[in-house]
């Protein structure tokens, strides 16, 4: 039987030596592609479509050492293709992806062959990829009604402001409207997001604009209004757009997700049971012990990758 001692690390990584690949191992990649043709091949159906969800975040970890060849990834984030949402057919895909640092070059390198609408939080390095200069035209934003909540959803738990509160209820309502027409074919919903939507929406931007004189600038509250009149075309995109949503949470649940799944496997669990596990317990289980949690669920007997 011939053994294959080809390596997966590139060429280009110094102290590593290169054997071409058995037959039977390139035979075997007909029939099941190796793990940097599977990332190419989702990552190039994730980014060809019209609309797709984008996440950013910082990862936690300070002694990158460990993870990736001496390189600290400061900038890491999610792309997600889900057309359910307005009835398409092809499948959801997600792609994850790592750079050294946060700078603005990096959204335009790992999107560099995407034309369409991007939805995404309010990262400043997304900001190049709205403007023209952007080899093949800029793409179009669509800001996230979830991250423009949160703002307001933490000035009304910490002081309990009333003010806070009507904006939550007021943008629960566009929630519901989209919990109706969730499934709907992308040409019908934004006729019912006009008819219902934008009406709710025009009366909170009345509002928010009549009630920031009066608050004091530096507040959290006026900043929260702020952020939200400040991406308000972004944000109201939506409503012409039926293959739009109102946030970009399939990224950011994807990263979420992934982050514990890959979690359970580096430390050799098992990870549906670790999954099911955390989710059973993380109603009840005190914040502040929320990591020993994580580390603790699931635990298996299955050894480390």
């Amino acid at each position: 039987m011939t053994t294959c001692r080809c390596t997966a690390r590139p060429r280009s990584m110094p102290g590593t030596a290169w054997t071409w690949p058995s037959r039977p191992c390139r035979a075997g990649w007909v029939r099941r592609p190796p793990p940097s043709r599977r990332w190419s091949t989702c990552s190039a159906r994730t980014c060809w479509r019209a609309r797709m969800s984008s996440a950013a975040t910082t990862p936690p970890s300070r002694d990158w050492r460990r993870v990736w060849a001496g390189r600290r990834p400061d900038g890491s984030g999610s792309s997600v293709r889900d057309e359910r949402p307005h009835g398409g057919v092809r499948p959801p895909a997600a792609v994850f992806l790592a750079s050294p640092d946060c700078r603005g070059e990096r959204p335009l390198a790992h999107l560099a062959g995407f034309q369409g609408v991007l939805h995404a939080d309010g990262y400043a390095g997304f900001q190049r990829l709205y403007e023209g200069g952007r080899t093949g035209g800029a793409l179009i934003e669509a800001a996230c009604w979830a991250h423009t909540r949160r703002k307001f959803f933490d000035v009304h738990a910490k002081t309990g402001s009333a003010i806070a509160g009507e904006a939550l209820e007021r943008i629960g309502a566009l929630y519901a409207v989209e919990r109706e027409i969730a499934g709907q074919p992308p040409d019908e919903r934004p006729r019912r997001r006009q008819d219902r939507s934008r009406p709710l929406a025009d009366v909170l931007r009345a509002r928010a604009e009549t009630i920031l004189p009066q608050l004091s600038g530096p507040s959290d509250l006026a900043k929260a209004f702020r952020y939200m009149l400040s991406r308000w075309r972004a944000l109201t995109r939506v409503f012409d757009d039926g293959r739009i949503g109102l946030d970009n949470n399939p990224a950011e649940r994807a990263a979420a997700f992934s982050t514990l799944i890959e979690t359970a496997k580096l430390n050799g669990r098992d990870a549906e049971v670790s999954l099911r596990d955390v989710l059973t317990r993380i109603a009840d289980h005190p914040a502040r012990r929320l990591g020993d949690s994580i580390r603790g669920a699931g635990r298996s007997s299955i050894p480390p990758r």
